[in-house]
């Protein structure tokens, strides 16, 4: 709220009373602060607006580690922010600096217009109940600005306590975390595996021993069920796994 320019003459008998005195600097004092709190509660608010709207974006950026970092030091921002606004309470104190601010300019009009609990009296009780009435909205304020800053410290230490607990976590994960090699694909195992499978030697197909055991010969091994002397004659072993091959006929 703006003040007019052109201010209502103050007779000089109530000029130069304490009470108008204390009226005036707690007004003057309670007005400005409260625009400045509002200024810094508005700033950081569309700081922390512009910064949460901004992290998707650099997440969605790329896989580039600056990217993480840009992330990671958004996030940092927030929390410095939000702990501001919590610890110095500028949104609660900007509200409630303004409206001490307006209830000190209402009781100055009433004095000067002597309306209100002010009509008819003297300058002299007039001026005492300004100063009663002016002592009781400030001790009023101080008490509520006590137990908000009460408030205020509560939530910090409880928010520095979630704090603790969540990098306590994070160290006891990154503790037990696996390595940070990359794992090998689907592709590449199933390619290893062929390869090693194909490195073992494979045993001989049915037809291949078929065609190592001539027809006559084979016939003879089956029915007798022991090596025979002809056959002896014609397979020799050759040591090396088991196998017979076939010995040339003279």
């Amino acid at each position: 709220m703006s003040e007019r320019t052109a201010e209502y003459p103050v007779p000089a008998a109530i000029a130069a009373h304490p009470a108008w005195h204390r009226l005036e600097s707690q007004r003057t004092y309670y007005s400005s602060k409260a625009g400045s709190f509002q200024t810094t509660y508005k700033r950081i608010k569309l700081a922390l607006i512009a910064i949460s709207a901004a992290i998707p974006l650099a997440a969605l950026a790329g896989d580039h580690a600056v990217w993480k970092y840009v992330v990671a030091l958004g996030g940092i921002a927030i929390a410095v922010m939000e702990g501001l606004l919590l610890l110095n309470q500028f949104g609660p104190l900007w509200i409630k600096y303004r409206a001490t601010a307006e209830s000190l300019k209402r009781e100055r009009w009433l004095l000067l217009s002597r309306a209100g609990d002010y009509k008819g009296l003297p300058d002299g009780d007039a001026l005492r109940l300004l100063a009663e009435r002016v002592e009781v909205l400030l001790e009023v304020e101080h008490r509520e600005w006590t137990q908000e800053q009460k408030q205020a410290l509560a939530q910090l230490a409880n928010t520095q306590d979630w704090l603790k607990r969540q990098r306590a976590e994070a160290q006891e994960g990154g503790a037990t975390a696996p390595s940070a090699e990359t794992p090998a694909s689907s592709e590449e195992v199933s390619a290893s595996d062929t390869a090693a499978s194909a490195s073992v030697a494979a045993p001989p197909a049915p037809a291949d021993v078929a065609e190592l055991v001539p027809p006559a010969e084979s016939s003879t091994v089956a029915d007798a069920g022991a090596p025979s002397a002809s056959s002896a004659e014609t397979f020799r072993e050759t040591g090396e796994g088991g196998l017979t091959v076939p010995t040339p006929r003279g």
